[in-house]
């Protein structure tokens, strides 16, 4: 089944009552970032979760704070409610340890409509002064609370139980692979504006305040039949600048968000100046061995004159002479120029890191590469003689090249096999990497 296609459980309350903390114990490892301080989850977070067999999407979501005037908080409840028209079970967590707030019974009654579908639970319960207090949920009228602690999993097992039997169950869809792809930058670039675009809703949080998105959030969609796994994260600031906290880990889920990448999109602001922070980043998904496409964001606030694309592109390959084959495009997450191209390219990319080439071919390429260019004699006068090569990963293509001494190939001469390879066998934009080993 696509996780698309998965039935939803959508985890709602009121500010920091442990929506994250009990997210995490679901799914089994730490993906939302938690913390102390409210208000920690902006966006919906979603993650396949599964229990005795039956999978499900699971959905965090920011803390309810309903009629209020803050501009932040009310993105926040037009996110859960959105998450709430899309969710088959809905989980309703307060905290024991407060007992039913003023804001509990606003939230009740913001779920009255849909009863059928709630389930509530007294979270953070650790002993019996908690037990007590969870007695006073079944006041909010959606039945006796399960009594959970998100924490160290006190519960889960059963609230769980009560949840997959609530879920419909659908006939699986034919399983189709997703393509998870991320988008990265500095903060304010306009990532999350841009996956609003690319997604026709407004899905994630967009604020002027630098910083909106505190964690990588997983969006799912389908574009010309094809399933994507889009990531927003949060702005990447220098290192000097990333207070402990909230930032550092957010900065920690963006590194990791990188690893899982197929395909990186980085973000960099048409209207400035390239940074010393695009450079650092841009670094990170090349040490990474990521196939990337750098993107103009904000086209639509410069001046333009005939060749100003041209110049601009020179610019950034001057600036970043590795990554001179890295796909460059220009558009306007807020008028949407050039967006609708992002999912077509972010598919030959996929392709083009999984081609598998068959090893006659590798090898015509190296005997033609060595015999036009000679590599120059080893240290001992001797020559370099270069046996055979093979394909030995893909995602980035690795290929395997044997030879008498795989420490002393020169740099330049590593750089010109590299280059033959990506030429001869048509891997344009994609990240190659070649790897020299003696003979056995």
């Amino acid at each position: 089944m696509s996780r698309k296609d998965l039935p939803v459980v959508a985890v709602v309350g009121r500010p920091n009552v442990g929506k994250s903390t009990f997210f995490n114990r679901v799914i089994g490892r730490a993906v939302a970032v938690v913390d102390d301080l409210p208000g920690v989850t902006r966006d919906r977070r979603e993650a396949e979760g599964s229990w005795t067999g039956v999978p499900f999407r699971i959905v965090d979501t920011g803390g309810l704070v309903p009629g209020t005037q803050d501009a932040m908080e009310s993105h926040i409840l037009t996110q859960v409610g959105l998450a709430l028209d899309q969710a088959d079970v809905v989980l309703f967590l307060f905290d024991a340890r407060d007992g039913v707030t003023a804001l509990d019974r606003e939230i009740a009654e913001r779920l009255r409509p849909l009863a059928a579908s709630v389930i509530l639970v007294a979270n953070k319960v650790e002993g019996p002064p908690q037990e007590l207090a969870a007695n006073e949920g079944a006041e909010l009228g959606f039945g006796q609370p399960f009594v959970t602690s998100g924490e160290h999993g006190r519960g889960t097992g059963d609230l769980l139980d009560a949840v997959v039997a609530r879920i419909p169950r659908r006939e699986p869809a034919p399983e189709i692979e997703t393509i998870c792809f991320t988008l990265i930058g500095r903060p304010n670039v306009g990532k999350s504006s841009l996956a609003n675009r690319l997604l026709g809703e407004p899905r994630l949080i967009v604020h002027t305040e630098a910083g909106t998105t505190r964690d990588a959030v997983d969006v799912p969609f389908r574009y010309d039949g094809r399933d994507f796994l889009l990531v927003d994260t949060a702005g990447l600031r220098r290192r000097s600048h990333v207070a402990a906290g909230v930032e550092y880990y957010s900065t920690l889920r963006t590194r990791k968000s990188i690893e899982r990448s197929d395909v990186v999109l980085m973000l960099l602001d048409a209207s400035e100046p390239i940074t010393n922070q695009d450079a650092r980043i841009a670094g990170l998904v090349s040490e990474a061995g990521k196939p990337m496409v750098f993107l103009f964001n904000k086209w639509d606030l410069v001046e333009k004159e005939t060749g100003t694309t041209e110049a601009m592109t020179r610019n950034l390959r001057d600036d970043f002479p590795l990554l001179a084959t890295t796909p460059v495009l220009f558009v306007s997450a807020l008028t949407g120029l050039r967006v609708s191209r992002i999912p077509a390219m972010v598919r030959e990319l996929y392709e083009e890191t999984r081609r598998e080439v068959p090893t006659h071919l590798l090898n015509e390429v190296l005997k033609e590469a060595t015999e036009a260019v000679h590599p120059p004699a080893r240290k001992d006068g001797r020559p370099f003689k270069f046996y055979y090569a093979t394909q030995t990963g893909i995602a980035p293509p690795t290929f395997t090249v044997f030879t008498n001494d795989p420490r002393g190939v020169p740099a330049a001469y590593r750089s010109y096999l590299k280059n033959s390879f990506r030429t001869r066998l048509g891997l344009s934009t994609a990240p190659v990497r070649v790897v020299f080993r003696g003979r056995r």
